[in-house]
């Protein structure tokens, strides 16, 4: 007995003289230029799954991530519309892996695609069917059950990929990050968006250098709806062969939060004081706030819908200016498969397609099957005063780098949507340690690393009034450390981490945001031993520092931008492509802007003044 596979039919054995046949007609048919399948599969992907537990030590008690995500777009060449039901990867119907277990989750954005849309199908493979060099035999059925797709390849990672995709609020604007991971040099050609039609295209660099980024801000002639899903397909070459890239993610109008956990109405003031602008809340949709408050705060709320979604605030607060989105869990993948997770968000979704939905993680081994079931993930990985999911890396306490760890490995997880990431600040923990806050030392140091590795929001965890009056030195370093936010949240949702190498003493721990007009630099002091009332850091003095630059990048001027005095001039200056950078003591940590215009500066000073006036009102 022999096994056929034929465009258009499943697989049946059969006895070897009708395969023999079989085998004579498709020969005629494929030779025929009029015979082809309705899909054209376009680009697949794996992003294998990648997280940190070298140095945090994560104790693993459950089935550990062996696969990754897959990516697979395909455009419907047809004159008709495609009604998918089933896929089949290596002979596997998609059943099979989920009943397994080998995959946590997949999912379709389109079930019908019509002549000439692309789309793409997401699977979150767990086994090692889904890693490097497995072999790729991918075919979909309609719903007559007939092969609507066939493609033959092998997994492959991402070599030159899409990190970020960032919409302004208009949904017509966006700014686009791409990597190359190769060591060769790539030309970009084009950049397309399905369906859109691109009105001005600004690159910073046509071409993208081995282990180079390239920005791109991109301007469509028609705004996408909320929630429409957005593909970009990227036009590449490498000498005399051509090829594309592609991502996607769902359309909303991203902003940069500097938020917290609930807030009662009497604290509005004083949050705005602080530079806080978001929240997530309990709050019912006939709540003040969102009838009244919201006009007179400014604040946007993320209302905590659920496991099982309230369907009536979903349509009552769907279109309300002042709802950010829709708080889907927290820390729920200790407790639910993300099977579960995805079908919440997807009702969700069902009752509301205006707001993106947001979920918030702790375990970074589980990120890559969860963080990326929602628009937002989210992530809380607390290295004070709460226990942590790690084995202790220090005898007294968890090192504060595990939260860059964390904060890193989400963002590889997601991309390329924005992700947010939990500050510790003002909470009355009880948890065994002798501190009940950080210390303003300490809570910098953790809202550096985080900033420092592309999140796109900082929310505290919490702004709790008792703590605030108990520890009115971190309540003061919680508004310090915001101003950093409210002076610069514009050029840090657009602006992505920067690969390449750098050059700088063994205890400093340097991570470069690059943007189209300007590289910001988090320093972090490492150098630091844990007691059990505080982290205690030795100052760090004459530091030198290269970091390199893509070559597009040509810097005008460097400042130490202080959250407490505001710019400084640094020494500096640019050879080629490497920035060099002297400091002359750095503490708990620095903060650097690089300019490409002298003219930023004035608009920066001007930020940093409208944030330290919004502290005095009242």
């Amino acid at each position: 007995m022999k096994y056929l596979r034929l465009p258009g039919f499943r697989i049946y054995p059969m006895p070897l003289w009708v395969f023999m046949l079989c085998i004579i007609l498709a020969d005629d048919l494929i030779a025929d230029p009029s015979f082809r399948l309705p899909l054209m599969v376009e680009y697949i992907v794996l992003r294998p799954a990648r997280w940190e537990d070298g140095r945090s030590n994560l104790e693993v008690e459950e089935k550990r991530n062996h696969g990754g995500l897959v990516f697979i777009y395909y455009t419907n060449v047809s004159d008709q519309a495609v009604s998918l039901s089933e896929w089949y990867l290596n002979d596997r119907e998609s059943g099979q892996y989920r009943l397994a277990g080998d995959i946590a989750w997949d999912r379709r954005y389109n079930t019908v695609v019509q002549p000439g849309e692309t789309s793409v199908l997401e699977i979150c493979g767990v086994s090692e069917d889904f890693s490097p060099g497995r072999p790729v035999i991918f075919s979909q059925l309609n719903r007559s059950n007939r092969n609507v797709t066939y493609h033959e390849s092998v997994f492959q990672k991402e070599q030159v990929h899409i990190s970020s995709i960032i919409f302004e609020s208009d949904l017509k604007q966006l700014t686009v990050h791409l990597q190359n991971h190769t060591d060769r040099r790539v030309d970009i050609q084009d950049i397309i968006f399905s369906g859109k039609r691109v009105e001005n295209l600004w690159v910073s660099s046509e071409i993208i250098e081995p282990g180079g980024h390239v920005v791109a801000k991109v301007g469509l002639t028609k705004a996408y709806s909320h929630g429409d899903l957005a593909i970009i397909q990227c036009n590449l070459s490498f000498e005399d062969s051509f090829f594309s890239i592609y991502s996607h993610r769902n359309a909303y109008g991203d902003f940069f939060p500097n938020g917290t956990w609930g807030l009662h109405k009497l604290q509005f003031a004083d949050a705005r004081r602080h530079h806080l602008d978001t929240f997530v809340t309990g709050l019912a949709s006939e709540d003040d706030f969102f009838t009244k408050d919201y006009r007179t705060t400014g604040f946007k709320a993320m209302p905590y819908t659920g496991m099982l979604p309230d369907i009536d605030m979903l349509r009552e607060l769907e279109s309300h200016e002042a709802v950010a989105g829709w708080h889907i869990h927290d820390e729920r993948e200790r407790m639910y498969h993300p099977q579960r997770i995805m079908a919440v968000s997807e009702m969700t979704k069902k009752y509301s397609v205006n707001k993106p939905t947001f979920i918030t993680l702790c375990r970074n081994m589980k990120f890559f099957e969860y963080a990326y079931l929602a628009d937002i993930p989210c992530q809380a990985h607390y290295s004070l005063t709460a226990a942590s999911e790690t084995s202790l890396t220090d005898p007294l306490g968890t090192r504060l780098e595990e939260s860059a760890y964390y904060t890193r490995d989400l963002k590889y997880a997601s991309a390329p949507r924005p992700f947010w990431v939990w500050s510790q600040g003002l909470h009355l923990w009880d948890e065994g340690s002798k501190k009940k806050v950080p210390t303003p030392e300490e809570l910098g140091a953790q809202f550096y690393y985080n900033l420092g590795r592309g999140a796109k929001g900082n929310l505290w965890f919490a702004f709790h009034e008792e703590a605030g009056n108990m520890y009115p030195e971190t309540k003061k370093a919680l508004q310090i450390y915001s101003r950093v936010v409210s002076t610069l949240k514009e050029d840090l949702l657009i602006a992505d981490p920067l690969h390449g190498d750098q050059k700088s003493p063994e205890h400093l721990d340097v991570a470069p945001l690059i943007s189209p007009d300007k590289t910001i630099l988090f320093l972090s002091n490492n150098q630091y031993h844990i007691t059990d009332s505080a982290c205690l850091w030795t100052p760090l003095r004459n530091i030198d520092i290269e970091v390199q630059l893509p070559a597009w990048f040509k810097a005008t001027n460097a400042y130490e931008f202080n959250p407490e005095t505001g710019f400084q001039m640094l020494k500096w200056r640019q050879s080629k492509n490497t920035l060099h950078l002297h400091f002359k003591t750095i503490d708990m940590g620095a903060v650097v802007v690089v300019l490409t215009d002298r003219k930023q500066k004035e608009i920066l000073i001007e930020k940093f003044h409208q944030a330290l006036a919004r502290e005095q009102v009242q």
